[in-house]
C-alpha cells in the first residue's frame, strides 16, 4: 500500500506541471467554444487529467534500473484468457462460515491484482459516461484501448527505453480493465440523477459566454501582442540586414495592427477571433474607421506612447546630469505608479462591465460572438446564472448572427 501511495504522490507532484502546459490551450478552447470558463467544467476536466496521470504512473512505476531489466528471464507475455481465475482458485479458498477465510481471500496476490485492475479503469468509465456522454459500446471500446495502451507501454519496455519489458503483458489485464470501465459506466447511473448534465453545463457556459469577462479580454490581448511581438522581431531582423531602423517601430505596429485588422475583419483581431469577441458601434452595428482610430489611438496614446516619451525624456535628462539620482527614481516611480493605477482601475471597470473612457469617446464596445447551441445543432435557450433554470422564450437571445453555428462536441 505504501508503494501505491508513493506513486500517487509522484503523480500529484507532476500534475501541476502538466496542468500548466495544458492551461493556455484549454483556456483558448473554452473561449473559442463557449466564450467562458466554467469552474465546474474545469474541476471535471482537470480531475480527469489527474486521474489519467495517476493511472499511468501506477502502470509504469516503480522504474527498475536498465541493468536489472537486462538480467530478467521472466516471461514477457501471457496470452491465455481468464488464467487469473485458475490462479485465484489455486492460491485461495473460501469457507463460507469462516470470516478469516474472506480476509485471506482478499489479501491473496491474485485477488488484489484483479481488484486493482478493475479499480484502475473504473473512473475512466465514469468520466466517459458522465462528461463525454459515451455509450456503453463506446465505453467498452475506449476502456479496452486505454488498457491496451498500458499493456503495450509495458511490453515495449517503456517505449524501448529498456532492453525488454520489465512487466508482463497479460491478456487478462485487458479483460479486467475493460470490465472495470464497464463497471464505472454502470456505477455512474445514480450520480447522473444528482449531478448537472453535460448539456446543462454547456448551456451555463454559453450563457456566461454572452458577457465579455476581464480574463477573456486579457487572453485576447495576450494573443494579439504575441503576434505583434513576433512580427516586430521578424521585421527588425529584416531591417537590420538592410541597415535600416524605423523609430518607434513597435508602437507603429501596435497602432496599425489594431487599426487595419478590425477594419477589414469587422471589429476582430487574431486574439478577438480566438476568444469569440469583436468591437462594434455602441448600437452593435459595425464600427466605422474613425471609431477604431479614436478607440485605439486614444488608448495607446495614453498607455503606450505618452509613457514611452516621458520615460525617454526622464532618461535623457538624467544622462545629461540635469537630474539627481533621487529625483530620477522618484519620477520613474511616479510614472510607473500612474500607469499601474490606471490599468488597475480599468481592470475593475471591465470586471464590473462599465464603459471605459476610450469606449465612451469612440462610441464603441466589445461584444461576444458566441451563439447558444444544443447537441442537436438547434439554437438553445440560455439559462440563468444561478442554478440551471431555463429562461422563457421571450428572454432568449442569439448573439452575432454573422457567426456560423458550431456543433457540440466533447473534448
Amino acid at each position: 500500500m505504501s508503494l501505491y501511495t508513493n506513486i500517487i504522490i509522484n503523480a500529484l507532484l507532476v500534475f501541476p506541471i502538466i496542468a500548466l502546459v495544458i492551461t493556455l490551450p484549454y483556456i483558448l478552447y473554452n473561449y473559442r467554444r463557449y466564450g467562458s470558463i466554467f469552474s465546474l467544467r474545469i474541476a471535471i476536466v482537470y480531475s480527469f487529467v489527474l486521474y489519467l496521470i495517476c493511472a499511468y504512473f501506477l502502470v509504469i512505476l516503480p522504474l527498475p534500473t536498465i541493468e536489472e531489466v537486462a538480467q530478467l528471464t521472466t516471461p514477457r507475455v501471457q496470452l491465455i484468457p481468464f488464467s487469473f481465475v485458475q490462479d485465484i482458485s489455486v492460491t485461495t479458498s473460501l469457507i463460507w462460515d469462516n470470516f478469516s477465510s474472506y480476509l485471506h481471500f482478499l489479501s491473496a496476490p491474485a485477488v488484489y491484482q484483479m481488484l486493482f485492475n478493475i479499480l484502475l479503469v473504473m473512473p475512466f468509465g465514469m468520466y466517459l459516461r458522465y462528461y463525454f456522454k459515451c455509450s456503453l459500446k463506446k465505453t467498452i471500446l475506449l476502456s479496452f484501448a486505454l488498457s491496451l495502451f498500458f499493456e503495450l507501454t509495458q511490453l515495449s519496455g517503456l517505449y524501448f527505453i529498456y532492453p525488454r519489458s520489465y512487466r508482463l503483458f497479460d491478456v487478462d489485464d485487458l479483460i479486467i480493465n475493460t470490465l472495470g470501465g464497464c463497471l464505472g459506466y454502470a456505477l455512474m447511473t445514480p450520480f447522473m440523477k444528482i449531478l448537472p448534465t453535460r448539456q446543462e453545463i454547456d448551456e451555463h457556459s454559453y450563457q456566461r459566454g454572452l458577457h465579455v469577462s476581464l480574463l477573456r479580454r486579457f487572453t485576447s490581448l495576450s494573443i494579439d501582442y504575441f503576434f505583434i511581438i513576433l512580427l516586430d522581431i521578424i521585421l527588425r531582423t529584416l531591417l537590420t540586414k538592410a541597415n535600416l531602423v524605423i523609430p518607434y517601430q513597435l508602437i507603429i505596429l501596435v497602432f496599425l495592427y489594431f487599426m487595419i485588422l478590425p477594419l477589414i475583419w469587422k471589429g476582430k483581431t487574431l486574439g478577438k477571433s480566438f476568444t469569440k469577441i469583436r468591437v462594434v458601434h455602441s448600437d452593435e452595428k459595425n464600427a466605422k474607421w474613425y471609431q477604431y482610430l479614436l478607440r485605439y489611438g486614444t488608448l495607446y496614446l495614453i498607455i503606450l506612447l505618452i509613457p514611452k516619451l516621458l520615460w525617454e525624456f526622464i532618461n535623457m535628462e538624467f544622462n545629461q546630469n540635469a537630474l539627481s539620482l533621487n529625483i530620477y527614481f522618484i519620477l520613474c516611480g511616479v510614472l510607473f505608479a500612474i500607469l499601474i493605477s490606471y490599468l488597475f482601475i480599468a481592470s475593475i471597470e471591465i470586471a464590473t462591465h462599465k464603459i471605459l473612457f476610450y469606449e465612451r469617446l469612440s462610441k464603441t464596445k466589445i461584444i461576444s460572438t458566441i451563439q447558444l447551441v444544443t447537441s442537436d445543432s438547434e439554437v438553445s435557450q440560455p439559462i440563468k446564472e444561478e442554478g440551471f433554470t431555463p429562461k422563457s422564450e421571450e428572454e432568449t437571445e442569439v448573439i452575432s448572427t454573422e457567426e456560423t453555428k458550431e456543433n457540440e462536441e466533447s473534448i
